[in-house]
C-alpha cells in the first residue's frame, strides 16, 4: 500500500490587519482534516524599519525550516487572505510536480498568478492571452511561477531553495518571484492547476473576494 504523504500546511500572516480571515481558517481546517495534516500559523510583529515584504518572507523561511525539521514530504502554503477549495491538497499533490500552484488573481493588476514566463525583469501571466487562458481552464499546465498563495512544494525543493528577496529589492517584488526563479534555475518542475481555483479577499471580507473566471470579459469577477 502506498504511504500517504505527510504535509505541513503553513499560513504566513501579515503583521498588520486581520491575522487570518475566519473563512480562510475554516477552509484550512477542512483541508487539514482531509489530509491529516499539521497546520501552523506564522505571524510576527513588524520590527522598526522592516517592510511588510521582508516580514512575510521571514514567515516563509520559518515555514520551510519547520517542514524540514518535521521531515514532511511537502509544504502546502495557504496565505491568510486566500480562500482555497476543500480538495486543494489532493488535487495539487496528484500532479506530481515539484512545485504546483493553485489559481487566483492578483488584487492589483487582476492577472492570474499562473505565469508562463518569469525572468529577472519581467513576467507573463497566462491570462494576458485570454484565448489561451480560457482553453487551459481546469487543466494542469507548465509554468515558471508565480505566487505562493496556494502552493504545494515538495521536500526536495525545500532542501535546495529558501525564500528570499532580491538583492536590489524594490516594493512589488516579493519572495515568490525569487523562489520561482531559483526553482527554474535548478530545473524543478513547476505547474499550475487551473482547476484549483481560489478566492482572493479584497482587504476585508465585507469587500468581497476576487475570483478567476474564464467566462468574464476580464477573466475575473468579484463575489460578495
Amino acid at each position: 500500500m502506498r504511504r500517504k504523504s505527510r504535509v505541513l500546511i503553513a499560513c504566513p500572516c501579515y503583521p498588520q490587519g486581520i491575522a487570518v480571515f475566519p473563512s480562510v481558517r475554516r477552509a484550512i481546517d477542512r483541508i487539514a482534516r482531509r489530509g491529516e495534516c499539521e497546520v501552523v500559523y506564522l505571524r510576527r510583529p513588524l520590527s522598526e524599519g522592516e517592510c511588510g515584504y521582508s516580514n512575510i518572507t521571514a514567515n516563509y523561511q520559518r515555514a520551510r525550516l519547520l517542514a524540514l525539521e518535521r521531515r514532511v514530504d511537502a509544504l502546502l502554503c495557504i496565505e491568510a487572505d486566500l480562500l482555497p477549495p476543500d480538495d486543494a491538497l489532493e488535487r495539487l499533490n496528484a500532479t506530481g510536480a515539484d512545485v504546483v500552484y493553485g489559481l487566483y488573481a492578483w488584487r492589483g493588476q487582476r492577472l492570474w498568478n499562473a505565469y508562463t514566463t518569469v525572468a529577472e525583469d519581467r513576467g507573463v501571466s497566462l491570462s494576458a492571452d485570454p484565448r489561451r487562458a480560457q482553453a487551459a481552464w481546469g487543466r494542469i499546465v507548465d509554468v515558471e511561477g508565480v505566487g505562493l498563495g496556494c502552493t504545494l512544494i515538495r521536500r526536495p525543493v525545500l532542501e535546495c531553495v529558501d525564500f528570499r528577496l532580491p538583492d536590489d529589492f524594490a516594493e512589488g517584488t516579493c519572495c515568490d518571484w525569487m523562489f520561482a526563479l531559483d526553482c527554474k534555475r535548478l530545473g524543478f518542475t513547476q505547474r499550475a492547476h487551473l482547476g484549483v481555483v481560489c478566492g482572493h479577499f479584497l482587504h476585508h471580507p465585507s469587500s468581497g473576494s476576487l475570483w478567476p473566471d474564464p467566462s468574464a470579459e476580464a477573466l475575473w469577477r468579484i463575489s460578495p
